[in-house]
């Protein structure tokens, strides 16, 4: 499935093409008969959805009837129309922008190559589950639960719209944040995150210091092994010599010296 800009055709049958869209896209191939039944706050992890897509208007925190999609064309070749798009809070963890509206279909879809690259994370798949992690911090955003062949995120039903709303505003603003925190911590030669918290105060408002974990500076800043003890021990002058056996230098002094 991709995004095309062409003239819209007529649907025979939108049910029947959203079902048979979900089908193929989560699958790969063409299921007879095959249904999916899901309820409104559902979202289908779906690897080669091109965006989020949903049909439930009322799940948008921001909406604008202008989209960068017009129509989406579905396998059978049936054309879609989009309706708008805008910004939906999953979780307190978890907001997606560029989502379009397509009243057409039966489902949420969730892009995970438009997750990947909005959010800086990689997916883990497993035989029944998957999760959803940032590749910086490592932390976990997200999970889903495998049934019917399909992937679902776990945990965005128990988000009324109201605390969603209330919390999205916050989680933007800490994901930029956290965000500004990691290139400055990279640009100005890694320094200590409590030092950068001093540099920057307003950057660690919603942010803990000790959510930050840097590989590199646990790699590079470790210390070494202790020296072993010394047994060479010395009570009178020169009862040890160390001399610098180099040869002459190659370039003399001021005075003639090498």
């Amino acid at each position: 499935m991709a995004p095309k800009r062409k003239k819209l055709e007529s649907p025979k049958d939108n049910s029947t093409a959203a079902t048979r869209f979900v089908a193929k896209l989560s699958t790969f191939q063409p299921i007879c008969g095959f249904s999916v039944v899901t309820k409104d706050s559902d979202w289908i992890i779906d690897t080669s959805a091109t965006n989020h897509m949903t049909c439930d208007r009322n799940m948008f925190t921001q909406f604008s009837s202008n989209s960068s999609v017009s129509i989406i064309i579905i396998t059978n070749g049936v054309s879609s129309l989009v309706m708008g798009s805008g910004i939906i809070s999953i979780s307190l963890l978890l907001s997606i922008s560029n989502v379009i509206f397509v009243p057409s279909l039966n489902c949420n879809l969730l892009s995970v190559s438009q997750l990947i690259k909005s959010h800086n994370c990689v997916f883990l798949f497993f035989l029944t589950y998957c999760t959803l992690q940032n590749t910086h911090t490592k932390e976990k955003i997200g999970s889903g639960k495998r049934s019917e062949e399909l992937y679902y995120l776990e945990g965005n039903s128990q988000y009324i719209k109201g605390k969603v709303l209330a919390h999205s505003i916050i989680d933007e603003t800490q994901a930029k944040n956290k965000r500004d925190i990691w290139q400055w911590h990279k640009r100005l030669g890694h320094p200590s995150f409590s030092y950068l918290n001093k540099l920057f105060p307003l950057l660690f408002n919603n942010c803990n210091i000790f959510d930050f974990k840097c590989e590199t500076c646990v790699m590079t800043k470790r210390h070494r092994v202790t020296f072993s003890i010394n047994n060479n021990k010395v009570y009178a002058p020169f009862s040890i010599i160390h001399s610098d056996v180099w040869g002459l230098v190659p370039l003399s002094t001021h005075n003639e010296m090498r």
